[in-house]
């Protein structure tokens, strides 16, 4: 099998060494051996002797007809994100757009890095694979021929890294975390950027601009492509390896956006706090300031939003950017507000007079040498901004109540409200006969599973989110 297949055609020499696959130990040149890849990472599966790796297949009880795979794989070659590229040919067998050869090593190995240089025993590892030590592969056996692949401190699990979408457990995803390089937690405005490097350099229209919600993200992009907003914890359609806009031309299991083979950006990993583990291995990825934010609070002054914040020592810290967003998801500054200084406790205070139906508002912590952090998003609805608002309660609502009341502002035609869940898949339509002015309305939703739905009134771009619970 390893001898016809690679990548998504009949590549014979996946990583273009002198090697066919059937011959190369390491057939994709990630670090980690072809047997180790088939069985999941499990190195058991290797022929090493003391905890060593070897590249070659153990005589253990897993393997039993002698075909060369660890008889645990549940079929001839495993494939964990199914998209069709075996994992021992995919350079991102998560398909999280970080390199295999990247996750499968420590953030401080000198091997983190694309692989380079030559092949000296010529067995398909690369000199910097072979003869590995514990500084390298987080191993303390002695020496390896590829790396043993590592598994997080921060993890719950026991999952390699390279086939972990949440390395370190911490409920966002590695494709988010590792390309958040702005450090604003999303990666959507950075992958943007990203795209329009790749079309500049080869005009192939893979990833446009067409956005049919209007919120700012292309379609490619927004796994909630039919209602306001986006989602970092769940897989973007160009990610997906079923959607149309998923695009790996060269059959190594990354996407062109990420393959510096086909014009795209490597992974830039970030470290925002400095502190040796990527973000994405980093359950604490904020940096730490100076200032101490005691309170932050939002409250309705009519129809302006009052927005209060009180600090502690800002020490060294230079200033205050407070940001607006009717979507919550693109935001905007608003105002600039130089921090007072020394170790005493200080006000703020602003008044947001340009307000919409949905406000969320956060503050940008700026210290004097650049760095920055975030505070908590506070939300404000203002119903007497938006004539095509809508407001659900109770929110949340569970299934034992099952009904929940929906308020809108009607006009004299027909209405009609509609239901979406998270993927912006629609649900459920209800029509009916609206009056002039604030409606109100009864809607069942003992029939639908716990989870997060959108629901609009007459297709208004801003859905109203909801949550049912058990």
């Amino acid at each position: 099998a390893e001898s016809m297949i690679g990548g998504r055609g009949n590549i014979v020499q996946a990583d273009q060494d002198i090697n066919p696959n059937h011959l190369d130990l390491d057939s994709d040149n990630d670090g980690i051996t072809d047997v180790v890849e088939n069985s999941s990472g499990d190195i058991n599966a290797d022929n090493g002797s003391g905890g060593n790796l070897t590249g070659t297949v153990d005589s253990y009880s897993d393997v039993t007809d002698n075909n060369g795979w660890n008889d645990s794989s549940t079929s001839a070659q495993t494939d964990s994100d199914g998209d069709g590229v075996p994992d021992y040919l995919d350079i991102d067998a998560d398909n999280d757009g970080i390199p295999d050869y990247m996750e499968g090593v420590c953030s401080t190995c000198p091997t983190f890095l694309r692989p380079i240089g030559g092949d000296t025993d010529g067995d398909g590892v690369l000199d910097i694979y072979a003869t590995m030590s514990a500084d390298n592969t987080n191993n303390t056996t002695g020496p390896n021929n590829g790396s043993t692949p590592n598994i997080d401190n921060d993890a719950i699990n026991l999952v390699p890294d390279y086939l972990d979408t949440d390395t370190d457990s911490d409920t966002m995803n590695d494709w988010s975390e590792g390309y958040d390089l702005n450090n604003n937690g999303m990666a959507y405005d950075d992958i943007i950027s990203m795209a329009a490097t790749y079309e500049a350099a080869t005009s192939n229209g893979y990833y446009g601009t067409t956005d049919t919600d209007g919120d700012g993200i292309p379609d490619w992009l927004d796994n909630m492509p039919l209602i306001s907003g986006y989602n970092e914890m769940t897989r973007p359609p160009f990610l997906d390896h079923a959607s149309a806009d998923f695009h790996d031309d060269n059959g190594n299991g990354l996407v062109d956006i990420f393959d510096y083979l086909m014009n795209g950006t490597d992974a830039p990993t970030p470290d925002n706090n400095g502190i040796l583990d990527r973000d994405w291995r980093d359950m604490s990825t904020l940096v730490a300031l100076p200032v101490e934010l005691r309170q932050f609070t939002a409250s309705k002054n009519g129809c302006f939003s009052l927005l209060n914040w009180t600090s502690g020592s800002e020490v060294n810290f230079s200033r205050y950017e407070l940001e607006w967003s009717p979507t919550g998801i693109t935001y905007r500054s608003i105002i600039t507000v130089e921090g007072k200084g020394e170790n005493n406790s200080h006000d703020y205070f602003f008044q947001h007079k340009n307000t919409a139906y949905h406000n969320y508002y956060r503050l940008k912590m700026i210290d004097r040498d650049g760095t920055f952090e975030y505070s908590e998003t506070l939300e404000l609805i203002h119903d007497c901004n938006d004539p095509n608002g809508v407001t659900v309660y109770p929110n949340p609502v569970s299934k034992g109540n099952s009904v929940i009341q929906v308020k809108f502002f009607g006009t004299i035609e027909t209405e009609f409200v509609e239901l979406y869940d998270l993927m912006g898949r629609s649900i459920s339509r209800i029509d009916i006969q609206g009056s002039e002015g604030w409606n109100t309305m009864d809607i069942q939703v003992s029939s639908f599973p716990p989870g997060s739905y959108y629901l609009k009134v007459n297709d208004h771009r801003i859905g109203k989110k909801f949550i049912i619970t058990d």
